[in-house]
């Protein structure tokens, strides 16, 4: 009845609870308003009666120069936006062109070549209103050929061009975890219907997941970042891939045996509950742990994943003994699952042998942790950015917007950064305002300052000192792309060398702030290494929890844990040494974090399986014995359990963002460098030495786990 009745409530939930998409909001809803930058940036409204920054910039370059008629549609169209006589664009509030021509912009390179329009859009306006507004524009108003209109830029453009590639790619991504989990299932049992059984709780599992998450989504109140929904797709079908193997891995040996199919399936279903019971509520409890952090994209992946987690968990438990024991021996068709006798794995138990040598041991514990090194050493050049824009591929609107941008004027100028500084009086003294500007403009990074200082320009407009000279503002144009870790970078050394910048300068009593998108991606990179720190502790408390509880024992579960976080280090350094466009862009603030929390997670299934099979073989021998007889058959399921895992999460590449290549790549290393290195060579060799100091074994629960080595 269970095989059915889930079907049946994958259906209803399909035909009857809202969908992701219905949930789902943009990346600028994750940022908290207390964000410092946000905060600044509404008080640089308040004063001055509006921001610099805005939502989206429209883009003309020709090398060769824009014809002075062009470059006049250009200012008339702004002054048409601010007079709101445009037809149809209502959710405009404001233009402002900036055109490199004559010399007027201290950083153009070609004169007359470049044209960008500011636009600014009343509050609340949704992305997808933007981008509307940026095509209509585009038709009406710079269609004519020497208008030379490249796109729109900013935040918005690529948060909404995002938003439309992880939704397009999401059917190839569906279709590839398909074929990777019937082509792994399938070369690990060599069987043909054990993959489809497989993929059918996988397809339960996601349909479930989705909408129900949605509903909760809906129901408790918080949106669904565009950025979950392939990670749930790819997390669903490791969940229960994984723990499908470990039931699979359980039903061949019984069936080996000769055991009835129904009493195998009963049997093997015993003996692995326990553990995919535990391990799924560690990887539960594991993601959950996100909620510790501060930022409010951190509240909505932890629940979100914590909630597919749950539901493949149960899925897991329920439908896959259930449909193995329907199927009966034709599950491992067409090859039988073999006769009882002969040991499966004698090679590898020769090497496990040659490992428990003190000697030998060493040398392996030696080798396996130098390699791990390597790759930890890596970890030095870490940084963070926000990346919306230079993760889109080079053909996105948007990056080629920024390009033609950065090459009339500097690449900081879609989206520059804000300086205000307030003090009673401080606009009646021009000659410090202007010793500032010069001081802001000698810091490394930064291409260009315009402020006080420029009252000469036909830029200036009033916009620099406020009404009640309280409060000046500068825009800082910087020689980064404004989003990514070099600008981060400079924008922290100005702001920590902002006190000394101000004396210098001569003002004194005067309080500074920093807004715009390098500020709000430096405030996001500053809070994700806070919450590394906090998560990090909460779950190592979560796993060395279950592995005490579960081992009664102290010091393995440290040496376990140890060696999954050195594991985890060296997958993100590889990453960052794999991937050399990391050292100026920085990773997407959220990745590391993520996949921190998920490798060590998924790493606890595989502790708790590894060391519970030689904690049971050590009540017949001694400690070596033990190992000796435990990890070859342990290991090969946790080899066919993390190459599957491996394989499907590498998957995330597909979704055409650099973001997703990367977390791909650092997820797949790392389940790789745990399967193969700390599972099979470190685990191991490490509680050989440790002796006597291992602890000692959990009598009840580790008993009816002695079965699923498969």
């Amino acid at each position: 009845m269970l095989v059915p009745a889930w079907i049946l409530g994958a259906v209803a939930a399909y035909h009857w609870l809202p969908s992701y998409s219905q949930a789902e909001g943009g990346a600028s809803q994750l940022v908290s308003v207390s964000t410092p930058a946000l905060r600044a940036e509404a008080r640089e409204a308040k004063t001055f009666g509006f921001p610099i920054t805005s939502q989206s910039v429209l883009v003309q370059h020709a090398q060769r120069g824009l014809s002075a008629a062009a470059q006049v549609r250009v200012v008339a169209r702004a002054a048409r936006i601010d007079a709101h006589a445009l037809h149809g664009n209502g959710a405009l509030a404001a233009a402002l062109p900036l055109l490199d021509t004559g010399g007027v912009f201290p950083t153009s390179r070609d004169p007359g070549s470049t044209a960008l329009t500011y636009l600014y859009f009343k509050p609340s306006t949704s992305p997808s209103t933007v981008q509307h507004v940026d095509r209509q524009l585009a038709h009406e108003d710079l269609s004519r050929p020497g208008d030379h209109y490249v796109g729109a830029t900013g935040l918005y453009a690529a948060e909404q061009d995002q938003g439309n590639r992880i939704g397009g790619s999401l059917r190839l991504v569906e279709a590839a975890a398909i074929g990777v989990v019937f082509l792994v299932i399938a070369l690990a049992f060599r069987s043909l219907v054990a993959p489809l059984v497989v993929l059918v709780a996988v397809g339960i599992s996601y349909v479930l997941g989705e909408h129900v998450l949605a509903y909760a989504a809906l129901h408790l109140g918080f949106v669904l970042p565009g950025e979950l929904e392939p990670l749930i797709v790819i997390l669903v079908v490791g969940v229960v891939t994984d723990y499908a193997v470990f039931f699979l891995s359980a039903q061949r040996p019984l069936l080996r045996e000769g055991l009835d199919p129904r009493d195998a399936a009963r049997l093997g279903a015993r003996t692995v509950m326990p553990l995919v019971t535990v391990a799924g509520l560690t990887v539960a409890a594991g993601t959950a742990t996100l909620l510790v952090a501060r930022l409010p994209l951190y509240h909505q992946l932890g629940p979100g994943m914590a909630i597919a987690v749950a539901i493949s968990l149960v899925v897991s438990l329920t439908f896959v003994p259930a449909a193995i024991a329907l199927m009966g021996r034709a599950l491992f068709w067409p090859v039988r699952p073999g006769v009882p006798g002969g040991d499966p794995r004698p090679r590898r138990r020769r090497l496990i042998r040659l490992a428990m040598r003190r000697p030998v041991a060493v040398l392996v514990l030696l080798a396996a942790v130098g390699g791990l090194g390597a790759g930890v050493a890596q970890i030095g050049n870490l940084r963070l950015g926000l990346n919306l824009v230079s993760d889109l591929p080079a053909s996105s609107g948007a990056v080629r917007a920024s390009t033609a941008a950065a090459a009339g004027f500097a690449p900081g100028i879609v989206d520059p950064s804000v300086v205000m500084v307030r003090g009673a009086g401080v606009g009646r003294h021009p000659g410090e305002l202007a010793a500032l500007q010069h001081e802001l403009a000698r810091q490394p990074g930064v291409a260009a300052v315009i402020g006080p200082a420029d009252t000469g320009s036909v830029l200036h407009f009033g916009l620099f000192v406020a009404s009640d000279r309280a409060a000046a503002r500068y825009v800082l144009i910087l020689s980064h792309p404004p989003l990514g870790a070099d600008a981060v970078g400079s924008l922290d050394h100005i702001e920590r060398h902002m006190p000394t910048l101000l004396r210098t300068a001569g003002l004194h009593r005067v309080r500074s702030a920093f807004s715009g998108g390098t500020a709000i991606a430096g405030d996001l990179s500053s809070e994700t290494r806070t919450a590394t720190y906090r998560v990090g502790v909460a779950i190592l408390a979560v796993d060395f929890i279950m592995l005490v509880l579960l081992l009664r024992c102290l010091l393995t579960p440290l040496v376990l844990l140890a060696a999954s976080v050195m594991s985890v280090m060296a997958a993100i350094g590889i990453t960052s040494a794999v991937f050399p466009d990391l050292a100026a862009r920085g990773f997407t603030f959220y990745v590391p974090l993520a996949v921190g929390v998920l490798l060590l997670s998924f790493g606890s299934d595989y502790n708790i399986f590894l060391v519970g099979r030689i904690w049971d073989e050590a009540r017949r021998d001694d400690l070596r014995g033990a190992i000796i007889a435990a990890v070859p058959g342990a290991s090969t399921t946790i080899t066919r359990a993390g190459v599957a895992l491996a394989f499907t999460f590498a998957l995330l590449a597909l979704v055409p963002l650099r973001s997703f290549e990367s977390f791909g790549f650092a997820m797949a290393v790392g389940i790789l460098l745990d399967t193969f290195v700390v599972r099979s060579m470190i685990v191991p060799v490490g509680l050989r030495l440790l002796g006597r100091w291992a602890g000692l074994p959990n009598p009840g629960l580790m008993r009816r786990l002695a079965r699923t080595g498969g």
